[in-house]
């Protein structure tokens, strides 16, 4: 049999054998002294269990087990093979030998794909697991990556999430490694799959957008009729203006962009128009939707079209003058009408005289019979005849001459023979051809000698109008003249003709906004400072619509103002309280109050005050100062100015609003911000405005530390001592209680008292009760310490007072510790005498053991029980004789744990240092492992979950009580009374 126990791998099935029966079975493994394949028994252990254990893998004559591999995971046991040791599931890694725990497998990291068989948290050797692709997020113990969803990203391979689409950017679909430019016409906010359009009316010609704000209203003159446009579509349609925002090619107005729509009368629009585009002065159109210049038609025959943009004629053309057809004429006097010729109002040609009629003069609106004097008209037989009125005919005439322009005669006044016996045209009439042809115009002074109706003469000086001379002309800015006028009137105040030609009272027009208008006064002159004109009548102002004073609380230093609003709020800390201010810096808001400048002074708030003039808001009213207090001016009905100074016996703070008691441990002189603290030695209770007083001397027993209102009593455990300092401390006015003594807090007693029997009183003890002698113990009187009761004896009861209640261990017990209240049993292999601190041992060589009362075997010595058992270890009263080994061979060393003797070439380190084994000492007889293993290695927190938990605690009796919590949660415990 020896070979066989020194054969591990081996079996032998019968004694005296002198080789192995053979090898151990494949699955099991067979240490030195199997007697079966796969048996479960050996020589010296029958409970010893050598299926193969989870994570290993034993083939055929295993000695022991071998670890299965790093990325595997073995549950199962029995494993024959290697190859048998299930990969490492996906998702997880093993990085250990021998695993065969699903918990010790911990989750690939994030970023990373584990397959099955992975031995590394971030594997990149693509068989076991690779880095997660660049469009896929690969979280804790990923076993296959997750594609990006749409609107997300990854750029980079190795992404343990995918990160949003960025702004101006998208991510259409799944998996997407780098996101899409946001298209023009369209913009991308964070997170975008697909790109969101531009609404119609707006584009966007950019790349990259990101928000709505990137969609740009449609540009004048064209339209954008798309969604997502990034360009206009096209011009706007003629006819049709587009001034910003258009939809369509025919836009209507609305309420975002008003100028869109349909080309007004008087105007064209041209395709892709921004405004319409008047029709040029000579021209008209009486209807909507003009495409072009061509759609204005000329001024009609016998009109004129003064200005631009025009939907009718200005007028008729004046008489004296014609206008022909497709002429365009701009003005009432296109072409004068030429000598022998008339030209009545709205004439569209020049009509020649009638036979019997002569005209010499061009301008003219008739005809005027033809005998100066007396004329004698040519192929005319007879007298001749008179000069018609209206004319005169100087000697020779064949022609009567009509009278000047600007002159009359009477109609029965005949004969005249020279041009001056024409009478000057009358005030408020104008004269043509001899003849007063009515009323001058209305917006015309004729004073003398007017020849036309709408004469253009200058009327700056006609005091002295001389014959010849035309005193008339247009009526002179700031006046009016009615029809016929010959004197020119005021524009009254508050209205303004700045030009000549006004009509009537209406053409003066009201003064505008900002001005202030005098009568007669053609010059607007701006609003006086301190006033505003806005040109409108009201009740509110006597002064009908000229410059009205600025309300109160405001002001206007310039000129120019055009409406209350003009009129500016007087800034903070001004008090303007009159009407018609041109400046603030004259009323400055007056002490003890803030000013808004738009309202009343504000009187500052309780608590503070103002000095100065000026202040603009409530926090430039200072705080009240220290010492000082400022009442509620709205119950004093006086507004802070200066703060009141505080009283002796009070105390106010910065921004007191009245006196308060100084508080108690202080005291406050006069005008006391903040109170002193009350020395230590002196009490001040509340009120005090001193410290130094007899009644506030800190008399015996007691002390007054800084800033005391009432006296101290010294605290538990010390007594008073007397002293000629101030008594301003525990410290120095309190001693504690020595050793063996007490005193209760407010003891009537001044000194400490001694300590009773059966209790104990250290330094300091305040009640001789909260430290009753305990078990184990004895207390004279005036002790400070319990004495222990020696060991060999025992105490079981408290406030023990003399050694005589230690009692003596009884007989078959010991004690070898002090201060016990029981003592502890012998075991049955061992026996005592009364009083003993230890129990003798039955059986020779062996050692009493004070933590259980067993009686093992010394070091060196061994015992075989009634089974012929060898054991060290075990209690019994059965001699322990001297243990001798087997001598070792030569080359052979002694291993310690188990003193066998082995080859160190032929020893495994493994079971004791793992897969990466040791090498034995010759000298130790232990294995010195390659690598060391820690304790958390091999059992981590899952397994330290798993483990038994011991704990030990006092109980209230005094006796120490073990606990073991399995993993079922059930609690053994054992009490052991000390």
């Amino acid at each position: 049999m020896v070979l066989c126990i020194m054969s591990a791998g081996m079996f032998c099935s019968q004694f005296g054998l002198s080789q192995p029966s053979g090898r151990c079975q494949e699955g099991y493994f067979c240490p030195a002294g199997s007697t079966s394949p796969n048996s479960t028994e050996s020589q010296n252990n029958s409970t010893n269990h050598h299926l193969c254990p989870s994570g290993h893998y034993c083939p055929s004559g295993s000695g022991h087990p071998l670890p299965c591999p790093v990325g595997s995971l073995a549950i199962s046991q029995g494993l024959k093979a290697a190859e048998e040791c299930p990969p490492c599931p996906p998702g997880l890694y093993c990085d250990s030998p021998a695993m065969s725990d699903l918990s010790n497998a911990l989750p690939c990291h994030a970023g990373y794909v584990c397959l099955s068989g992975s031995s590394s948290p971030s594997p990149s050797d693509g068989s076991h697991g690779y880095p997660c692709p660049a469009g896929y997020s690969c979280p804790v113990g990923s076993a296959s990556e997750v594609p990006c969803e749409a609107g997300t990203y990854s750029p980079s391979s190795g992404a343990a999430h995918c990160l949003v689409c960025l702004r101006g950017t998208m991510c259409p679909s799944s998996a997407t490694q780098e996101p899409s430019t946001c298209p023009a016409g369209h913009f991308c906010p964070p997170g975008t799959v697909a790109p969101q359009a531009c609404p119609i009316g707006t584009f966007n010609n950019q790349t990259g957008a990101h928000s709505l704000s990137a969609c740009l209203p449609c540009p004048s003159g064209v339209y954008c009729g798309l969604h997502g446009a990034s360009a206009p579509q096209a011009p706007c349609l003629q006819g049709y203006f587009c001034q910003g925002g258009a939809t369509v090619p025919t836009p209507a107005s609305s309420e975002t962009f008003l100028r869109n729509g349909l080309c007004p009368v008087g105007h064209y629009c041209p395709a892709g128009s921004l405004t319409p585009l008047p029709c040029p002065a000579g021209s008209i159109r009486n209807a909507t939707g003009g495409v072009s210049m061509e759609s204005c038609s000329a001024c009609p025959a016998g009109h004129y079209c003064s200005s631009e943009g025009l939907a009718s004629p200005s007028g008729l053309c004046s008489a004296g003058f014609y206008c022909p057809f497709d002429f365009s004429s701009t003005t009432p006097y296109a072409f004068l009408c030429p000598k022998g010729h008339f030209c009545p109002q709205g004439s569209a040609l020049a009509l020649p005289c009638p036979t019997g009629e002569y005209q010499p003069n061009p301008g003219s609106e008739n005809c005027v019979p033809c005998r100066p004097g007396f004329f004698c008209e040519e192929a005319v037989v007879g007298d001749p005849w008179p000069c018609p009125p209206h004319s005169f005919c100087p000697a020779g005439t064949m022609v009567p001459q009509p009278c000047p322009n600007g002159t009359y005669t009477h109609s029965n006044q005949t004969g005249l023979q020279e041009e001056k016996e024409c009478l000057p045209c009358p005030p408020g009439t104008f004269c043509r051809a001899g003849k007063i042809q009515g009323f001058c115009a209305a917006g015309y002074l004729c004073i003398s000698g007017s020849a036309e109706f709408t004469p253009q003469g200058s009327v700056s000086n006609m005091t002295h109008c001389q014959w010849g001379v035309q005193c008339a002309g247009p009526c002179p800015p700031g006046f009016y003249c009615p029809e016929g006028a010959d004197q020119a009137q005021l524009c009254p105040a508050n209205t303004v003709r700045s030009f000549a030609g006004a009509v009537s009272l209406k053409d003066c027009l009201p003064c505008p906004p900002q001005y202030w208008c005098k009568p007669g006064d053609p010059v607007v002159h701006l609003c006086p400072p301190g006033h505003y004109c806005d040109g409108l009548p009201g009740s509110d102002f006597s002064g009908g619509t000229g410059p009205r004073p600025c309300p109160i609380f405001t002001y206007r230093a310039s000129p120019g103002a055009g409406s209350k609003g003009d009129c500016l709020p007087c800034p903070s800390g001004s008090h303007c309280n009159t009407t018609g201010l041109t400046e603030y810096t004259s009323s400055p808001c007056p002490p003890g109050f803030w000013c808004s400048g738009t309202g009343p002074p504000i009187l500052c708030p309780a608590g503070t005050k103002r000095q100065l003039p000026g202040a603009a808001a409530p926090n430039q009213c200072e705080l009240c100062a220290g010492g000082t207090f400022c009442p509620d001016p709205r119950v004093t009905g006086k507004p802070n100015v200066e703060g009141i100074p505080c009283r002796a016996s009070y105390q106010c703070p910065v921004g007191a609003v009245s006196e308060k008691l100084c508080r108690a441990g202080s005291f406050c002189g006069p005008q006391t911000a903040e109170p002193q603290v009350c020395p230590k030695g002196y009490i001040c209770p509340e009120g005090s405005y001193s410290y130094d007083t007899s009644k506030q001397l800190c008399p015996f027993p007691y002390y007054c530390p800084a800033n005391s209102s009432a006296m101290k009593s010294c605290s538990g455990g010390s007594m008073p001592v007397s002293t000629s300092a101030l008594r301003g401390s525990h410290s120095s006015s309190c001693s504690l209680c020595e050793d063996g003594t007490y005193r209760p807090y407010l003891s009537l007693s001044l000194q400490c008292l001694p300590c009773p029997p059966g209790y104990y009183c250290p330094q300091g003890t305040e009640d001789y009760k909260t430290n009753p002698c305990p078990h184990g113990h004895v207390c004279g009187k005036e002790y400070a310490q319990p004495k222990s009761c020696p060991p060999g004896t025992f105490g079981n009861r408290t406030r023990a007072e003399k050694m005589d209640d230690c009692h003596p261990c009884p007989a078959n017990t010991f004690n070898h510790l002090p201060a016990q209240k029981a003592c502890f049993l012998c075991g049955s292999s061992s026996f005592s005498t009364p009083g003993s601190v230890s129990c003798t041992c039955i059986g020779k060589n062996r050692a009493f053991q004070y933590s259980d009362g067993s009686c093992l075997c010394r070091t060196g010595f061994i015992y075989y029980n009634e089974l012929d058992f060898k054991s060290s270890t075990s209690d019994s009263e059965l001699d322990c004789q001297p243990e001798v080994s087997r001598r070792c061979s030569t080359g052979e060393i002694r291993v310690a744990a188990s003193r066998e003797c082995v080859l160190p070439s032929l020893h495994s380190c493994n079971i004791t240092c793992g897969f990466h084994g040791g090498i034995l000492d010759v000298e130790m007889g232990i294995c010195r492992c390659e690598r060391y293993v820690s304790a958390e290695e091999i059992c981590n927190t899952s397994c330290l979950f798993r483990l038994p938990q011991l704990s030990a605690e006092l109980t209230q009796d005094g006796d120490l009580q073990l606990s073991l919590r399995e993993r079922n949660s059930r609690v053994w415990a054992r009490v052991r009374e000390s």
